[in-house]
C-alpha cells in the first residue's frame, strides 16, 4: 500500500496497490476512506472523470472508479462530444465492477463512508463460480443437442423443420417467465426492440439459417472449426476498437484453445466452396452478436425476456426463410430411435427444445452476464468437449487420442483466459488543494 500525499503542493492525493493484498487494504481502512471522501470531492469540482474513468479501466484503483448515475458501466469519462460532462454532487455513483480490492457502496448529496472490503471479494469470486458453473452447464446443454435432435433427421425431418420446431417450443416455455421478469410491463422491452430484433434476427435465425446452409457446401468440421472461432474473433474486435493488446496470457489461452478445436474437429476434407465459408462466417459472426448483446442487454430488458422475445423474433424469421424456400421444412410425424429404445417423435423434439434451446440460452446469458463475454465465449468451447464425451457414452462414436489432446488444449485455454489479471499500473486522482467537506454519515 502507498499512500500518496501532498505530491504536488498538496494538490494529489490517493491511495493505490501495486499488488493488491485484502489484509493490508483491510489493515488501511481508515485510508480509504479518507481517499473516497477526497475523490468524491475532486470528482465534484472536476470538468470531467476522465481519470476516474482510466482509473476504473484499469481496475487497480483500490476505490472504485466512478461514474455518472444511469450510465452504462464503462462510460466513464468517455461520453460523446458535446455533452455536459460536469458532475453535480448527487450525480456519484460507484463502479463496483472494475475494483480489485474494495469499492464504495453508495454515496449521499455528498458522499458516505461505506466500505466493502473482504466481503465485496467474496461476493465477487462466488459471482466467477457460479458463472463458470452456469457457463459450463449451458455447454453441456448445447453439446448434448445433437443426441436429441439426430433421431428426428434420421427419421425424415429436415433440419430447417428440426430448428424452428426447437426454437419455437423455447419461446412457448419462456414467455411466461419472460413477462414475469417485465412484471407485465412491455414498455422495457418496446424500448429495447432494435436489442431485441438483432438478437432474434441475427443470434439465433442468422446462426442457424447460416449454419445450415453452410453444411450444404463444406464439411461439417469445417463449418463448425469457423463457427467456434467466434471467441477469438471477440479478442480481436477488442483488440482493434479500444487499440490495446491483449494480455499476453489471453493470446497464449486463444492460441491454445485454438489448437484445441482443431485437434478435436478436425481440418475436414472436401472442396471449400467459397459460398459454404460465407456462410460458416455468417454464423460465426452471429455467435459473436449473442455474446455481445447477452453481455449489454441485461442493463435494458431481464435476461430470460430477452431470450423469450429473441426466440419469437427468430422463430418468425425462420418461418419467413421457410416460406420462402430458403430452408426446406420437411416433418415426419412417427416414433423415433431414442436413447436406445423407441419413442414418440415429439419426446426429442421437447427434450431438445427444454434443455438444449431454452435452458441452454438462458444459462449462457446468465454466465455472460456474471463472466462478461470474453471468459463466456471461451467456456462456450466446452460444448465441442460435451457434445464428443455424450456422442462417446450414448451413441458409441469413440474418442480418439487427438480429440482427448484436443479437449485438454480447450480446457487449458479457458484456464489461461480465466486467469487474466488487471495491469498493475499504481493510479492517483486529481484533486483541488482544499477539498469540499464530505458527509461520514452512514
Amino acid at each position: 500500500m502507498r499512500l500518496l500525499e501532498d505530491r504536488v503542493d498538496g494538490a494529489r492525493h490517493g491511495i493505490a496497490l501495486e499488488r493488491p493484498d485484502l489484509a493490508e487494504a483491510a489493515a488501511h481502512r481508515a485510508d480509504l476512506l479518507q481517499f473516497a471522501r477526497v475523490a468524491v470531492a475532486a470528482t465534484r469540482e472536476a470538468p470531467h472523470v476522465e481519470e476516474a474513468g482510466e482509473f476504473a479501466r484499469r481496475g487497480e484503483l483500490v476505490v472504485a472508479g466512478f461514474r455518472r448515475a444511469g450510465h452504462r458501466v464503462g462510460d466513464c469519462g468517455h461520453e460523446p462530444e458535446g455533452r455536459d460532462r460536469v458532475i453535480g454532487e448527487n450525480h456519484l455513483t460507484p463502479d463496483i465492477r472494475f475494483t480489485s480490492v474494495t469499492t464504495i457502496t453508495s454515496f449521499g448529496p455528498y458522499g458516505s463512508d461505506g466500505v466493502r472490503t473482504v466481503e465485496e471479494v467474496a461476493v465477487r469470486a462466488s459471482r466467477g463460480i457460479v458463472g463458470i458453473a452456469l457457463g459450463l452447464a449451458a455447454g453441456l446443454a448445447f453439446g448434448v443437442g445433437g443426441v436429441f435432435v439426430k433421431p428426428l433427421l434420421e427419421a425424415g425431418w429436415s433440419p430447417g423443420a428440426a430448428v424452428l420446431a426447437r426454437i419455437s417450443i423455447a419461446a412457448v416455455l419462456l414467455v411466461v417467465p419472460g413477462l414475469i421478469a417485465l412484471r407485465f410491463d412491455l414498455r422495457p422491452l418496446w424500448r429495447a426492440r432494435w436489442t431485441v430484433l438483432l438478437f432474434g434476427v441475427v443470434a439465433v435465425a442468422g446462426v442457424q439459417f447460416a449454419f445450415y446452409a453452410s453444411l450444404e457446401r463444406i464439411p461439417v468440421s469445417m463449418t463448425l472449426l469457423i463457427e467456434y472461432l467466434a471467441p477469438i474473433a471477440l479478442v480481436l474486435f477488442a483488440w482493434a476498437s479500444t487499440r490495446r493488446m491483449p494480455q499476453l496470457i489471453v493470446l497464449g489461452g486463444s492460441a491454445l484453445a485454438l489448437a484445441g478445436l482443431w485437434l478435436v474437429i478436425g481440418p475436414g476434407g472436401g472442396d471449400l466452396d467459397p459460398l459454404g465459408l460465407a456462410f460458416a462466417a455468417i454464423a460465426m459472426i452471429g455467435v459473436c452478436v449473442y455474446y455481445a448483446i447477452g453481455e449489454r442487454a441485461s442493463e435494458q430488458v431481464p435476461p430470460v425476456a430477452l431470450i423469450a422475445a429473441g426466440f419469437v423474433v427468430g422463430a418468425i424469421a425462420l418461418g419467413i426463410a421457410g416460406l420462402a424456400g430458403l430452408m426446406p421444412m420437411e416433418v415426419a410425424l412417427v416414433d423415433v430411435a431414442f436413447l436406445g429404445g423407441t419413442a414418440p417423435w415429439w419426446v426429442p423434439l421437447l427434450t431438445v427444445g427444454a434443455v438444449s434451446t431454452a435452458f441452454a440460452y438462458a444459462a449462457g446469458i446468465a454466465a455472460i452476464r456474471l463472466l462478461g463475454s470474453r471468459l463466456s465465449s471461451f467456456l462456450g468451447l466446452s460444448e465441442v468437449i460435451f457434445a464428443g464425451i455424450v456422442g462417446w457414452v450414448l451413441l458409441g462414436e469413440a474418442l480418439g487420442p487427438l480429440q482427448i489432446l484436443g479437449g485438454a488444449l480447450i480446457l487449458g485455454g479457458i484456464v489461461l483466459v480465466k486467469l487474466e489479471r488487471a495491469p498493475r499500473d499504481p493510479a492517483t486522482v486529481e484533486a483541488v488543494p482544499e477539498p469540499m467537506p464530505v458527509s461520514t454519515a452512514a
